[in-house]
C-alpha cells in the first residue's frame, strides 16, 4: 500500500482473496449486488455539469481507457476540484492489456464486451502528460505503477 497504514497491509491479502473468488467464481450474489457496468460516452458532458471548485475527492476507476476523449474528461475532473483537492485514477497499463485481453477473450474470466471498449492504456509515461495538460501542476502529480505493474494510479492534487 502507498500511504497506507499497518491494518490496510493486514488487511491486504483478504481483499485480493475476495478478488479472487469474485472474479473466478462469481458467485450470484456478487453478480445482484454489482450488475454489469454501465459506460458513459459522454462523461466530460455529465461533469460539465458540475459546479467549478465544488468537488474534494473524485475518484476515477478503470474509466479513461473508455473514453474517446479522456483529456477532456481530465480537463472536467480538475476544473471540479476544489483548492486542496484531490483526483484519483487507475488504468490499466499496456502490460496489463495482455492479461485482461487473456482473461477476457481465452479464459471467459473478464467481459470480453468490456475489453473490446478500451480505447487506450496507459503507462504512467502516458497518464502524466495528459494530467499536465489537464491542469495539473507537475509538483502536485504521483504516478506510478501497481499491481505487478498492471495498473497505473495517479493522485493529482490541487
Amino acid at each position: 500500500f502507498v500511504g497506507g497504514t499497518p491494518a490496510l497491509a493486514v488487511l491486504n491479502p483478504l481483499f485480493w482473496g475476495l478478488t479472487i473468488v469474485w472474479f473466478l467464481l462469481q458467485p450470484p450474489f456478487v453478480l445482484k449486488l454489482f450488475p454489469a457496468p454501465v459506460y458513459y460516452t459522454g462523461l466530460a458532458t455529465w461533469l460539465s455539469a458540475i459546479a467549478t471548485a465544488s468537488l474534494d475527492v473524485i475518484l476515477c476507476n478503470n474509466v479513461l481507457e473508455h473514453l474517446w476523449e479522456p483529456e477532456l474528461t481530465l480537463h472536467e475532473i480538475r476544473r471540479c476540484l476544489r483548492p486542496g483537492g484531490t483526483a484519483v485514477l487507475n488504468v490499466p497499463t499496456w502490460r496489463g492489456k495482455w492479461f485482461l485481453e487473456f482473461a477476457a477473450f481465452r479464459l471467459g474470466m473478464a467481459p470480453a464486451a468490456e475489453m473490446d471498449d478500451h480505447k487506450c492504456y496507459y503507462d504512467p509515461r502516458d497518464l502524466w502528460p495528459l494530467l499536465v495538460r489537464a491542469g495539473f501542476r507537475p509538483s502536485r502529480i504521483t504516478c506510478r505503477t501497481h499491481k505487478f505493474g498492471l495498473n497505473t494510479l495517479a493522485v493529482c492534487r490541487t
